[in-house]
């Protein structure tokens, strides 16, 4: 079972210090601001440890990612793993998701480790915490499987206008991120199949992708709708 579902405050605790592994910055409440920190350690991977904090990393996977979020690394037995993953930073703040399992708490044993969290999460920014060890973590690899319905891309735009290029890009980007099982409203929130978000779905995804099977799974999914609302 996914560690996420205790009852716990993973955002919490006692303040923190900041590795900054991609552009931007981050402030915490009593904690200082790193810009793009590389903090000395003795070897790659190496976590610091902070007497009078924990060592959180700000990971920026570029853009909008959906999947689920696996690390291998070496702590000591208790060291406590806090993950949570956000979609929008402004200002060097993250915009807070609260109300979903957009967090997971993960317990160490001793030694080397991996762990593959067995909930699909959207996100663009992972923050993990590393709390309560008493020697450094070393973190060999942390990742996401990115998790969508199976599609080529079959459809191709371009002009000499670069926005409309990158507004092509994104919007492809953004539809194979809501395919899943079935057309799904965003890879962050809800993740809920609508008839009105499949719609608009469906219709940049013949132009980019051409799959007509998840459009007829996701229309043969309409009836059984009728058992909820009218509409």
């Amino acid at each position: 079972m996914d560690q996420a579902v205790r009852s716990v405050a993973v955002y919490g605790g006692r303040r923190v210090r900041c590795k900054r592994l991609a552009d931007g910055r981050r402030t915490e409440s009593g904690a200082e601001i790193r810009s793009n920190a590389i903090l000395p350690v003795p070897e790659p991977g190496l976590l610091p440890v902070f007497e009078d904090g924990d060592c959180e990393l700000v990971i920026d996977l570029g853009v909008e990612r959906s999947g689920f979020v696996g690390f291998e690394l070496e702590a000591p037995a208790g060291t406590i793993i806090d993950a949570y993953g956000v979609g929008y930073m402004g200002s060097g703040y993250p915009q807070h998701t609260n109300g979903l399992l957009h967090t997971f708490r993960y317990i160490c044993r001793e030694g080397r480790q991996s762990y593959l969290s067995p909930v699909r999460r959207g996100f663009r920014y992972l923050f993990l915490t590393v709390r309560g060890n008493s020697a450094p973590v070393k973190l060999h690899e942390i990742y996401i499987r990115q998790s969508t319905y199976p599609v080529a891309d079959q459809g191709s735009f371009r002009c000499s206008d670069a926005l409309l290029n990158e507004t092509w890009e994104i919007s492809r980007h953004t539809t194979r991120l809501c395919m899943e099982d079935t057309y799904v409203d965003c890879p962050s929130y809800e993740q809920v199949f609508w008839l009105g978000d499949s719609r608009n779905e469906a219709r940049v995804h013949y132009y980019v992708f051409g799959a007509p099977e998840i459009v007829e799974r996701s229309l043969n999914h309409v009836p059984g709708s009728a058992d909820e609302t009218s509409m």
